[in-house]
């Protein structure tokens, strides 16, 4: 049936199947710490991620981490490649204020 400007079209039953949704989900989050708190976590990362999962699961269990060593793991490595340079830049403007009061 063509269903023109004068036509008269009602659906009477719809069925809507939604077998599966997929969706990738990106946000950055923002973590301030003080110089105090970038130590602790240099030294949390500086053992390795494989060293404190292995610790953290003979303790805690292995069903605290739900599966998520493998990332986990990529945040330490991150981590311990990214918080000695920003100790570094702390150390150095220390020094610079350092000399600038002692002139």
């Amino acid at each position: 049936m063509a269903v023109g400007a004068a036509g008269n079209c009602k659906i009477k039953k719809m069925k809507l199947k939604l077998d599966k949704v997929n969706a990738d989900v990106e946000f950055t989050a923002t973590l301030t710490v003080n110089e105090e708190e970038l130590k602790a976590l240099d030294a949390l990362v500086g053992y390795g991620g494989a060293s404190f999962i292995k610790v953290f699961q003979e303790h805690l269990g292995k069903s605290y981490l739900n599966g998520s060593e493998n990332t986990l793991l990529k945040i330490f490595e991150e981590w311990r490649q990214q918080i000695p340079r920003h100790l570094h830049k702390i150390k150095g403007m220390k020094k610079h204020i350092e000399s600038y009061n002692n002139k």
